[in-house]
């Protein structure tokens, strides 16, 4: 939010924190008008946000009116020591104001002692893939879950498991334009990856998950005033290393569009970003967000004016136009995403297990190796740190290693804070994967023995 108020008062623009909310409320609003009225969302019924016992407890429901408007009803869980009053009760704020919440969007649990990010939070759910405390109960397939970090500015998604027969099921049953990325090895491994998975409790939709959501949902659009602009607009996905392979074979492969991997660090992919008309960057984590270039923007607003215009390509840039209103142009940011989140969900009158069917995360395994020494470890230039230029040899391992798995890849980077080596690796299986990180993590080992 405070990169939010500094962008735009340098650019001129009303920047206190009212003008934020009513910004996000207003896009929201505007996108979803054409749905609004049908009393019920099938696509998003229920809303369930694990706010980390942080301060995204207290700012979410500012955000919340044009999801009430929905008919979806909003649970707010692990809201620490922030309490927000119930609707209807004498202190809850007026209906029109910024934190009204409707009784469709009621549930508010009270206010608990919970410790800010311990057993729930963005960073727990993606790494350990486990529902966050007070979600035990959660259960049906009508819930989209979400956490949101303790400072709101990461979110990922996330949906109880269903049994694997049910979890089939939703794969044959899935709309003709969400169908699966076309590798006919990652269609050989379903199986066997579905069995090595029971023990995780989720089904994550991390910040990959909501790149490619976004991504699909921006093509056609931009495919549609390019028409009108006679140009096509430069699209950019940016990703880093730790992206899932499936991922970036979605986005790559499934819809063609350019992915760019950058150094680990939203700086770096930001600055990647903008070298696109438009671009999306996320890293795993769920920190990121959409970039509009002025002059692209400025294109989208003559388009919306003209006449002449095709209509698809009219009601195309004024979609472009109020998502760019509520992206945060400066900075990830988790409330801003979720009600991106939601309007495409809507729009596409997709449930989260259409979402989770996009494509199926290939098995990782990451590993860190404490080292006397990691400035003996050097990346190449140029290759997002998915290369070694020292030692060659070790390099030279981790390719041999690499190619005797299906599916396989793999790399070894340094830490940028202490003394420690990282190793990611990937393959079909996730025997294969953890096999494949603990030869590589032994080789490094081997290499600071020897030193």
């Amino acid at each position: 939010q405070l990169h939010w108020q500094v962008y735009m008062r340098n650019r001129g623009e009303a920047c206190e924190e009212p003008d934020y909310f009513a910004r996000l409320r207003g896009a929201c609003s505007r996108l979803l008008s054409a749905h609004v009225g049908l009393g019920y969302n099938a696509s998003v019924p229920h809303l369930v946000v694990d706010c980390a016992n942080g301060v995204g407890a207290l700012k979410i429901p500012s955000v919340l009116p044009a999801v009430a408007s929905m008919g979806t009803a909003v649970t707010l869980k692990n809201r620490g020591n922030h309490a927000v009053t119930p609707p209807g009760s004498p202190r809850s704020p007026r209906a029109d104001s910024p934190g009204a919440m409707t009784a469709a969007a009621g549930a508010l649990e009270a206010a608990g002692a919970g410790v800010l990010n311990h057993r729930c939070g963005a960073d727990f759910v993606q790494k350990d893939k486990a529902l966050p405390e007070t979600f035990e109960k959660i259960g049906g397939d009508s819930c989209l879950c979400l956490s949101l970090d303790g400072d709101a500015d990461r979110v990922v998604f996330f949906a109880p498991k269903l049994h694997q027969q049910q979890r089939l099921q939703h794969e044959d049953e899935l709309p003709l334009d969400a169908s699966p990325s076309p590798s006919s090895s990652l269609k050989q491994h379903h199986q066997q990856q579905a069995k090595e998975e029971e023990e995780e409790a989720v089904e994550l939709l991390d910040g990959d998950k909501i790149l490619c959501l976004i991504a699909a949902h921006l093509k056609p659009h931009l495919r549609s005033v390019g028409a009108e602009l006679k140009r096509e607009p430069t699209f950019g996905c940016i990703q880093t290393a730790y992206a899932n392979g499936s991922s970036t074979r979605y986005l790559e492969q499934d819809l063609g569009l350019s992915v760019v991997k950058t150094k680990t660090g939203v700086k770096h992919l930001h600055k990647a970003a903008l070298a696109f008309d438009v671009s999306a960057y996320f890293e795993a984590n769920g920190h990121g967000t959409v970039l509009f270039q002025d002059e692209f923007l400025a294109a989208l607003q003559q388009v919306q004016q003209r006449g002449r215009a095709a209509s698809q390509a009219r009601a195309s840039a004024s979609h472009l136009v109020d998502l760019a209103r509520l992206v945060n142009p400066s900075i990830g940011d988790a409330l801003s995403i979720v009600l991106l989140v939601y309007v495409i969900l809507t729009e596409k009158k997709w449930t989260h297990r259409d979402w989770c069917n996009m494509y199926r995360d290939v098995p990782s395994r990451m590993l860190k190796c404490v080292v006397p020494d990691r400035s003996l470890v050097k990346c190449q230039e140029g290759t997002a740190e998915q290369r070694l230029s020292e030692p060659a040899a070790l390099q030279d391992l981790v390719d041999t290693l690499v190619a005797k798995v299906d599916l396989g890849r793999a790399f070894v980077r340094p830490s940028g804070t202490e003394d420690v080596v990282r190793v990611y690796a990937e393959a079909a299986t996730q025997q294969e994967a953890d096999t494949l990180a603990q030869d590589i993590n032994q080789a490094v080992r081997e290499f600071f023995r020897a030193e």
